[in-house]
């Protein structure tokens, strides 16, 4: 076999594995034009690959707590943008 077509099938077997890396961050399940701010108490920090996550309880208008989870970054942007490990603690 010719190595162009070596080149070929090696091409084609890396795109084929990366399809499925690029949809992994759609965003199509969040509303990413809503801005909103909740103040509650932290339940629990994960810093861990590939993201971090804040659990953190709410209260409602009407006094009932939601839980709410954000997802963040992997622990190395999170360092470069100035938080750690340390952040936050249950009960924050």
């Amino acid at each position: 076999m010719s190595k162009a077509f070596h080149v070929l099938v090696a091409a084609a077997a890396i795109l084929g594995a990366s399809m499925p890396l690029i949809a992994h961050h759609g965003a199509a399940t969040f509303d990413t034009s809503a801005e909103i701010t909740l103040k509650g108490t932290v339940t629990e920090w994960t810093w861990f690959n590939p993201h971090c996550f804040l659990k953190f309880d709410v209260k409602d208008e009407s006094g009932t707590v939601k839980t709410w989870a954000a997802e963040t970054q992997n622990p190395t942007a999170m360092t470069s943008r100035g938080w750690a490990r340390t952040s936050f603690k249950p009960g924050d």
